[in-house]
């Protein structure tokens, strides 16, 4: 019998592990009692699988990697909420995702550094999952397909159409890298594929993502084209001029258009954030705890209402509310002023990465730049990742991203793909790594990690389906088949 061999698994089959990881993230089923648990548990699960093949190659083979101070800010915010979940407040469900996604990043980082790492395979797999969402969103709208939800016609593989339609959006800066490459015949393609998906987000009817997919091909063409730099020529101040009224006027209009198209959600959104930023003065330090802000926010909208401050259009507004519909004021609300200014940390060393031609011009002697060939240094891939950074930050203003799954996948990634090509800056850190000793311990935390990842999320998930098999005998009225599956769970 021919033995495993790690050989087998180059750095390109690699890229379609972590496409296999997305992939995961777009799939809701009623396999257990809510749809959203599926992507879920696939997204956790499949971690924790290429946290133990990338451990393996790292070890196997010759691989250096160093953390860029985005990197570490990232992994120092998901920490904070870790210790926050353990000494401040109390674990949730929702320290097992973050703890994932943490893992995901430091995984993809590694993995994203070594030079013959495929990463034009990786975008052409996200594109390709984007694509069929748009196929299966026009599908819907022509009843081909039936929809995942009973309240809208056309919502993609996910229950909730904005998930989708912020999936979509995020992804297509990476429809504009894949223009610049390939013959006539694929950049046809990709400009009806880009069709297809702009239809697909007008059905979604998602303002958040069609404003930002406006924002990405235009953050995009900013940096690819150098246009900031036409901008400042002084024999082009006429038209800057023009160009910004035009621009002002038109998106003025657009965010009325918009208003007006969902008047009610977007009053509905402004008592939220108004109520949720009076949680957090009550909170400042240590916020209501993560994964908690559901039940805090209800109870305080409650007393707010029996108080009798509410006005009317408030009272018109109020209902059960299960997020902010904006990151950063859940963020302030669930883990306080420190866990606020952390994530905002995050954001603002993500958004002052250089510009593209800046990226080949310096590279230090002493960085990672020596390992990594010239010909790796694509800016286009780091344009598209620092666009779907910047539209990964607009829609967390107006809306839920962090629990949106696949967005928050593809954000993860991007933030991967800027710490391939940015400089590392601490030589000595990462000798520490280059040691034969440590680099065997380090690849056996991460193995230890998956596996670990692998057995409670397979745990949990198990529970889960029987919860619902439980409530699906319930409805069915046999009560003592239902007794005796929960029974069974609780020795478990």
């Amino acid at each position: 019998m021919t033995s495993f061999n790690l050989n087998l698994i180059t750095t390109y089959s690699l890229s379609a592990f972590f496409a296999l990881v997305l992939a995961g993230s777009l799939i809701n089923s009623n396999l257990f009692v809510y749809p959203t648990l599926t992507s879920y548990y696939l997204f956790t699960l499949s971690i924790g699988i290429i946290t133990i093949l990338t451990a393996c190659l790292y070890i196997k083979k010759s691989w250096r990697f160093t953390f860029t101070l985005q990197i570490k800010l990232v992994a120092l915010w998901l920490v904070y909420l870790l210790l926050h979940g353990l000494f401040v407040k109390q674990l949730t469900h929702v320290h097992n995702y973050y703890i994932a996604s943490l893992i995901l990043l430091l995984t993809s980082a590694i993995a994203f550094r070594h030079p013959e790492f495929s990463l034009s395979g990786l975008y052409h797999f996200i594109f390709g999952f984007a694509l069929l969402e748009a196929l299966i969103c026009i599908a819907q709208y022509f009843s081909f397909i039936e929809s995942r939800s009973r309240f809208f016609q056309v919502t993609g593989t996910y229950e909730n159409p904005n998930v989708t339609a912020m999936f979509m959006a995020i992804t297509l800066p990476i429809f504009l890298t894949l223009l610049s490459t390939g013959n006539a015949v694929k950049r046809k393609f990709i400009y009806g594929s880009l069709i297809l998906v702009f239809i697909a987000l007008i059905l979604l009817a998602c303002r958040t993502a069609i404003i930002g997919s406006v924002i990405g091909v235009l953050v995009f063409a900013t940096l690819k084209y150098g246009l900031i730099k036409r901008l400042k020529d002084r024999r082009n101040r006429q038209g800057v001029i023009l160009l910004a009224v035009t621009g002002l006027l038109a998106g003025l209009y657009i965010a009325k258009s918009l208003y007006q198209l969902k008047k009610d959600s977007a009053d509905g959104r402004i008592f939220i954030w108004k109520t949720s930023l009076n949680m957090i003065l009550q909170n400042p330090l240590s916020g209501v705890g993560y994964g908690l802000f559901e039940k805090e926010y209800n109870l305080y909208q409650a007393r707010y209402i029996q108080a009798g401050k509410a006005s009317p259009a408030e009272l018109l507004n109020a209902g059960h509310v299960k997020m902010a519909y904006n990151e950063f004021i859940q963020q302030g609300t669930e883990g306080g002023l420190p866990g606020l200014c952390l994530f905002l940390l995050v954001v603002a060393f993500l958004l002052r990465v250089p510009l593209p031609d800046k990226v080949e011009k310096n590279i230090p002697a002493n960085s990672i730049y020596g390992y990594l060939p010239t010909k790796y240094l694509a800016t286009d891939q780091i344009t598209a990742a620092y666009s779907g950074v910047v539209v990964f930050v607009w829609m967390s203003v107006v809306n839920f991203t962090i629990q949106a799954i696949p967005a928050w996948c593809i954000f993860l990634l991007y933030t991967a793909v800027l710490n391939r090509y940015l400089p590392a800056g601490n030589k000595v850190y990462s000798e520490i790594f280059k040691m034969k000793g440590n680099k065997g311990l380090t690849g056996g935390l991460l193995i230890l990690t998956g596996a670990g990842i692998c057995y409670f999320q397979f745990r949990e998930a198990s529970s889960q389906r029987i919860n619902k098999i439980a409530g699906n005998l319930l409805q069915q009225k046999s009560t003592n088949q239902k007794l005796s599956l929960l029974s069974g769970l609780e020795k478990g």
